[in-house]
């Protein structure tokens, strides 16, 4: 079991990535799908892939099954996975950054 600083640092690590940062503001107003972050951020799949996992670990980013319209209306529509900020977490990680920040900032 993770201690209280384990997650803290987790969480905050994941904060402090230029990339996942891209991703974080690409899905801050609505969930998209892995090619529509790739588009929005202009980051290759495999980073995008491996940026969402970091930051779904430290529950920054849930993931979403999404029934998408169908092209045509006879044919069924498909899912999709979409992923979604977690803005209660992410304004968590802002707090515990920025006091971080200032226990550790020069006097």
């Amino acid at each position: 079991m993770k201690t209280s600083s384990q997650h803290t640092e987790e969480l905050v690590s994941a904060l402090v990535s230029i990339p996942r940062l891209a991703i974080l503001k690409a899905i801050a107003d609505a969930p998209l799908t892995i090619s529509e972050i790739v588009t929005q951020t202009g980051l290759s799949r495999q980073l995008v892939c491996f940026h969402l996992d970091i930051l779904m670990k430290a529950r920054l980013v849930s993931r979403r099954y999404q029934v998408l319209k169908p092209p045509v209306k006879s044919t069924p529509g498909r899912a999709a996975q979409k992923y979604a900020l977690n803005a209660e977490r992410y304004n968590q990680g802002l707090r515990e950054y920025t006091n971080l920040m200032i226990i550790n900032a020069p006097r």
